[in-house]
């Protein structure tokens, strides 16, 4: 079985022996990036690098340097809530390796919430991947290496039921995954997302919740300068039923810190003016909101991307009026 202790050299041998059978002339047929890749990203696929916002350090079964890459920038974007941003990233890792699993997976996650016009290129996305698989499974069966690690199949395998089944089929697969493969932090992160259980009517967290919480703080306290688990953490924690003063010393530090890491990150400004609103720093939620906004703007400008593909600056310029409305 090929690991990740696998030498580079060899690694890459396989990979690209591999390639070559994928992309055969009767596989080329049957499959396109077109259908994975929407229209509407014709000459969009060269998105920028950012630095400081990766939090997953799970090595990518590429053969291209580029592809892993931008399926990095592709993960962290998506738990960043950038996720037309992430899809990019990840179209952009397939026009580098168009057997990319953890591209598919990506661009899955991305377009787990669109509905209509990007449906079918998220099921696209999903059937390419378990073909991928299901091509794994009969090498190995005739006795050769197989193109991908287990970890990179199990994963897959949860965000194919995440997509076709819900948060609660798919929960179970991924912790399953976090179990027998440790340093994969992202799949325990969302497994316990999947597993957050909100609050009841009297604002107490549910047994669910507290578990969560619980676990996420052992995490936090753990790796407090990764993004990943810093961006978790707020995120189960957006809606938790406290005064301002709780916010002010328990969370909005850490939001502080994610905006910090890459001012640049419209959501992290986005996520940094909620906590502070929050905290009743209406100064501060001001500014977070009115730069998130600012930042989609001139995103959407020189990317030519529309309010369609750009939630994210409505829900900034909706917040940032109610902050202006209370302040």
């Amino acid at each position: 079985m090929l690991s990740f202790q696998t030498s580079e050299a060899k690694s890459k041998q396989l990979l690209l022996d591999v390639k070559s059978e994928l992309l055969t002339p009767a596989s080329a047929d049957s499959f396109s990036l077109d259908r994975v890749i929407a229209p509407v990203l014709k000459d969009k696929l060269h998105p920028e690098n950012r630095s400081g916002i990766e939090g997953m350090k799970m090595a990518i079964s590429s053969p291209s340097a580029k592809a892993q890459q931008h399926v990095r920038q592709g993960f962290a974007l998506v738990h960043a809530q950038w996720d037309f941003e992430a899809y990019r990233h990840f179209c952009a890792a397939l026009v580098e390796d168009p057997d990319c699993l953890m591209a598919y997976c990506g661009v899955a996650m991305a377009l787990a919430k669109p509905h209509g016009e990007y449906e079918r290129y998220k099921k696209a996305a999903v059937d390419r991947m378990l073909d991928l698989m299901e091509f794994d499974k009969k090498r190995e069966t005739a006795g050769k290496l197989p193109r991908f690690p287990d970890v990179e199949k199990e994963f897959a395998a949860a965000v194919a039921t995440l997509v076709s089944e819900g948060p609660r089929s798919a929960r179970a697969l991924f912790f399953k995954v976090s179990e027998q493969h440790p340093q994969f932090l992202q799949a325990k992160l969302l497994g316990l997302f999947l597993s957050r259980g909100g609050y009841d009517a009297s604002g107490s967290p549910k047994p669910a919740q507290i578990a969560v919480v619980k676990e996420l703080k052992r995490y936090l306290e753990k790796y407090p300068e990764n993004p990943m688990v810093v961006g978790f953490w707020l995120a189960v924690n957006a809606e938790v039923p406290c005064s301002a003063t709780e916010i002010q010393k328990d969370y909005l530090p850490y939001a502080q810190k994610l905006a910090n890491l890459n001012p640049n990150v419209p959501s992290w400004q986005y996520i940094l003016g909620h906590y502070a609103w929050r905290a009743g720093d209406y100064d501060l939620a001001e500014k977070s909101f009115a730069k998130s906004a600012e930042i989609y703007e001139t995103w959407m400008k020189d990317e030519h991307i529309t309010l369609n593909d750009c939630p994210g600056y409505v829900k900034a310029r909706c917040y940032l009026a109610n902050t202006l409305y209370q302040h």
